[in-house]
């Protein structure tokens, strides 16, 4: 084992050197160390010579080489500053490629981060998966419907270093990062962090087919990170079903408002105008959704409208109640043989049928009796 990891070291260092720029830095250094030293041993004899010990040495050696020069320790001899007069060439020499190197590294850093091809490391962020018409509405809606502009958004997809540019001065006020790849597979989902992310909204893509490249996203999402909410664009009705079974915690489908825009013109053409001005107006949501206080429990909804009317100019109307879903496990705490088989069996069929997870009920009898259950109140503003 010490044998191959010698012969691996030594293969590295073989391949470092065999750059020839690389070589020029080693000969450039060697030079400065020898010349260097040789001025201490020159100077070391001169009993009026700064260079007292080695530290001295080293010392003016740091101190030369990026043309410092603070002038404590300097050689007082005609041999010493003649060879300092190299050292100091040389030095300038090694430091300015050193610069060099460290600039074309930052540079190639940006250049990545720009093109999408290095690893996100933030926290607790939202992921936007995939590229359509959508995309530049919902980072508009975003920071108004969470009430904040610091946000970390996290575009996985395949667009150009361009669109990305222009999408991030468009919303500079965002912590807009980019992952480029192919977001069905793991790697480019493991480089956008989606193990620490927070949210995950898949946007259905100009592809063929979208609704089954959303689907092999989950799967892959699903992979890595089992807890994380996704909510997914769906162009096919049909595929509603196979994209939640797939791991997906809410289902948003492609043009679902649209038969009520238009069958709401009908009836009436002021309709449209009002629902979109409640539900459609990006830069000043209406819609909003908090917590039902404590000290209403066990009241009726006519005094909570009441309280919010008056004390925060807001309409109250309705109220969310969060249900647990029913899971297999619920039902059968067992690990019987009975139990486990019977699991089997359940498991297809529950899947077949999704429980709801929200309960809502708009516009409450005024005597409707707020209990623990309910835990969120609608309102417009």
């Amino acid at each position: 084992m010490k044998k191959k990891k010698k012969h691996f070291f030594l293969f590295k260092l073989k391949n470092i050197f065999s750059e020839p720029g690389n070589r020029i830095i080693l000969l450039f250094f060697g030079i400065i160390i020898i010349a260097s030293f040789i001025i201490y041993l020159i100077e070391k004899k001169d009993t009026t010579s700064s260079f007292k010990n080695i530290w001295d040495w080293l010392w003016w050696l740091v101190v030369t080489i990026p043309t410092v020069g603070y002038g404590d320790i300097v050689p007082k001899t005609n041999s010493g500053r003649l060879i300092g007069i190299f050292v100091i060439i040389f030095g300038v020499a090694i430091y300015t490629i050193f610069s060099g190197i460290i600039a074309s590294i930052l540079i190639d850093l940006r250049l990545k981060e720009r093109r999408g091809l290095t690893k996100v490391h933030l926290k607790n962020h939202i992921l936007i998966i995939g590229k359509n018409y959508n995309l530049e509405k919902i980072l508009e809606a975003l920071p108004n419907f969470l009430n904040t502009s610091s946000l970390n958004i996290v575009l996985v997809n395949e667009m150009s270093e361009e669109e990305f540019l222009d999408l991030k001065s468009k919303f500079y006020f965002i912590n807009l990062k980019f992952v480029y790849g192919d977001y069905t597979k793991e790697p480019t989902l493991k480089r956008a962090n989606i193990e620490n992310g927070k949210h995950v909204i898949i946007l259905a893509d100009n592809t063929n087919e979208p609704d089954e490249k959303t689907i092999l996203t989950i799967l892959s999402i699903r992979a890595i990170n089992q807890n994380i909410p996704i909510i997914a664009e769906v162009v096919k009705e049909e595929k509603i079903k196979p994209i939640i079974r797939a791991g997906a915690t809410e289902v948003i489908y492609n043009g679902e408002f649209n038969p009520i825009l238009f069958s709401s013109f009908v009836s009436y053409p002021a309709i449209p105008s009002f629902l979109k001005e409640l539900i459609g107006n990006i830069s000043n949501p209406r819609i909003y959704i908090e917590e039902i206080p404590e000290r209403f429990i066990n009241k009726n909804f006519k005094e909570l409208f009441t309280f919010l009317r008056e004390n925060k100019k807001i309409i109250p109307i309705g109220i969310l109640r969060v249900e647990k879903e029913l899971s297999i496990n619920d039902i059968l705490s067992g690990e019987s043989a009975i139990d486990l088989f019977i699991k089997s069996k359940l498991e297809d069929a529950m899947a077949e049928e999704e429980e709801k997870k929200f309960n809502i009920t708009i516009n409450p009898s005024d005597d409707y009796i707020i209990t623990e259950l309910d835990d969120f109140v609608f309102y417009v503003k």
